[in-house]
């Protein structure tokens, strides 16, 4: 059995894959290196890896049949985005990050999500755009109110 990662995701990444209804992993208008991106990043995030857990560009072309030139271009850009770090000639592996690193990163995000959503709120967005926010608001919310992490 082909194992993307040391503790072997294969399995939920490809339920992932398959029973995903998002288009930016199932759209025919989208690039193999952004599909294996967006699925990589919601593990990533989800936290279904181990900080410091190897990735390797072999096992992510084999994992989504693709050659390895977008699953190469798919970690570059997962390491641009600061999820994974390269490590010496041995491939990828997920950064480790404390409550620091974590802590400001936030705080990054929070001031570009305010300017964004100042630039919508000036562009007159349309009603189909409204109703994803409202959804995305509402998901927040329920997520939040079911957590039972504490922040210091």
């Amino acid at each position: 059995m082909l194992f993307l990662f040391n503790c072997g995701y294969k399995d939920w990444i490809e339920g992932e894959i398959l029973l995903s209804e998002n288009a930016a992993i199932n759209g025919k208008d989208t690039t193999s290196d952004k599909r294996i991106v967006v699925v990589l990043r919601q593990v990533i995030i989800d936290g279904k890896l181990i900080a410091g857990e190897k990735i390797s560009e072999v096992g992510v072309s084999k994992l989504f049949t693709v050659s390895r030139t977008p699953a190469r271009l798919a970690l570059r850009a997962l390491e641009v985005e600061g999820l994974i770090q390269k490590r010496d000639g041995r491939g990828y592996s997920l950064l480790k990050l404390n409550f620091s690193d974590l802590s400001k990163a936030y705080e990054v995000r929070g001031v570009l999500e305010g300017l964004a959503a100042g630039s919508l709120a000036k562009s007159n967005p349309s009603k189909k755009v409204l109703k994803v926010l409202h959804t995305a608001i509402s998901d927040m919310a329920t997520a939040i109110a079911s957590s039972s992490v504490a922040m210091p």
